[in-house]
C-alpha cells in the first residue's frame, strides 16, 4: 500500500507540473478593437499591480531579470552572485559560465532548465545549490557533472530524465531532496562522499537500472528512496 501511495504521489506530481506549464496567456493575440477603453485600462492596471508581487520560477521575490548570452539570471538579496533561471540557447551541450556580466554564478534556480532538449550540462565550479525541478523532464539529458561546492540537490531536480546515465556527485553534497532522481531509468551507479547527511523520500525511486549506491554509514535514507530500482541493487555504506 505504501509503494502504491508513493507511486501515485510521484505520478500526481508529474501531472501537476506538466499541467502548470500548459497555461498560456494570449495577450499578444488580442486586438485592441475587441475591448473598450475601460477594460483595457483595467487590464493595464492589473498588470502593473502584479509587478509589485512578482515571484519568478527561481523562487525569489525579486522581479529583476537580466540576460547574458544564452542565459537569464537574477541577483536576489541574500546571494553573493547570479542565480540562473533560464537557458535560451539551442546547443545540445549547455555550458554555464562562471560569471554572467561579471557576477559569479552561485546557484541554479527552481525549474530553470526543465523540459529542455539538452544532452549534456556543464555546470560552473562557483555554484552552491541546484534548485527544485531544475532539470525536470529533460528527456534527452545524458550527462551531468555536479561541481565541488554544491551542498544540496533540490526536490525532483533530475526527476523524469530517462536518458540520464552519468552523474558525478561531489564530496560536498550534504542533502539530496525528495524525488531528486525520480524515474531516471538509465542511471546505474551513484556515489556520495562523507559529507552526505540525508537522501530524501523517493529520491531514486523507479531508477530501474540503478544497481550500486555508495554512501556514508551515518547518512539518513528517506522512505522509498530506492524503491523499484534494480533487483540487484547493492547499497555500500562506508
Amino acid at each position: 500500500m505504501i509503494k502504491l501511495k508513493k507511486r501515485l504521489f510521484a505520478l500526481l506530481l508529474a501531472v501537476a507540473v506538466m499541467f502548470s506549464f500548459t497555461v498560456t496567456f494570449a495577450e499578444d493575440d488580442w486586438d485592441d478593437e475587441d475591448f473598450g477603453d475601460e477594460e483595457f485600462e483595467e487590464e493595464e492596471f492589473e498588470e502593473e499591480e502584479g509587478k509589485a508581487d512578482f515571484k519568478t520560477i527561481a523562487g525569489y521575490d525579486t522581479g529583476e531579470k537580466y540576460t547574458s548570452g544564452d542565459f537569464i539570471y537574477q541577483l536576489p538579496e541574500g546571494e553573493d552572485g547570479a542565480v540562473v533561471i533560464s537557458y535560451t540557447g539551442t546547443s545540445a551541450e549547455m555550458v554555464i559560465p562562471d560569471t554572467l556580466d561579471d557576477h559569479p554564478v552561485v546557484a541554479i534556480g527552481d525549474q530553470a532548465f526543465n523540459f529542455l532538449t539538452i544532452e549534456t550540462a556543464i555546470l560552473p565550479n562557483t555554484i552552491k545549490h541546484i534548485g527544485s525541478m531544475a532539470f525536470y523532464q529533460c528527456a534527452s539529458l545524458k550527462q551531468v557533472t555536479i561541481p565541488d561546492g554544491v551542498t544540496s540537490i533540490g526536490t525532483c531536480c533530475f526527476g523524469g530524465d530517462p536518458m540520464l546515465a552519468d552523474v558525478t556527485i561531489p564530496e560536498t553534497v550534504e542533502t539530496v531532496e525528495d524525488f531528486a532522481f525520480l524515474a531516471c531509468a538509465s542511471l546505474q551507479e551513484v556515489s556520495f562522499g562523507a559529507s552526505l547527511k540525508k537522501i530524501g523520500t523517493s529520491a531514486f525511486q523507479m531508477c530501474a537500472m540503478l544497481s550500486r549506491v555508495t554512501l556514508p554509514e551515518t547518512a539518513e535514507i528517506g522512505e522509498n528512496a530506492f524503491t523499484d530500482c534494480s533487483p540487484n541493487l547493492e547499497i555500500v555504506k562506508q
